[in-house]
């Protein structure tokens, strides 16, 4: 699964973006653990509408209007976000910003994710969301910064 990182001063703009131009159909919280924490939420989004509102303490998960959980940003960057394509293939890849897509199976899944201090967090959305380089790595890092092209 290749991971394309997103820009920290952008997070809830590109959640946002994507929920509003793509179909979220999973949501999936849990615990941080080494041997996998307790689950939070773990739901099939079919025929539900999730919603995410931007906080003083951080991003408060509502599906069909009902709160359901707030995702603590304890520092803004923290909470690091990342935009990753699921592929049927059963390995991991690694692989650049210029890998020619035409070589590689197709996306069936697109998974916002996130890690903050305690929780985990991935909204499963169907097909490829289409990313562009957004900028390039610098001396303070050395990965690209993503974002949605829509």
């Amino acid at each position: 699964m290749e991971q394309y990182e997103t820009d920290p001063s952008v997070h809830y703009e590109t959640i946002r973006k994507a929920l509003a131009n793509f179909r979220a159909k999973h949501i999936f919280i849990r615990y941080m653990g080494s041997a996998g924490g307790k689950i939070i939420i773990n739901e099939c989004l079919d025929g539900k509408i999730i919603n995410i509102n931007k906080t003083t303490d951080g991003l408060l998960i509502l599906i069909d209007e009902r709160e359901r959980f707030l995702y603590k940003i304890y520092k803004e960057g923290l909470a690091n976000w990342a935009i990753a394509y699921f592929r049927k293939i059963g390995l991991y890849l690694s692989i650049g910003p210029n890998f020619p897509d035409e070589a590689l199976p197709p996306v069936k899944e697109t998974i916002l994710r996130s890690a903050n201090h305690s929780f985990l967090m991935e909204i499963t959305f169907e097909g490829k969301i289409p990313l562009r380089v957004l900028s390039l790595p610098t001396k303070e890092r050395s990965c690209y910064f993503w974002e949605i092209d829509c």
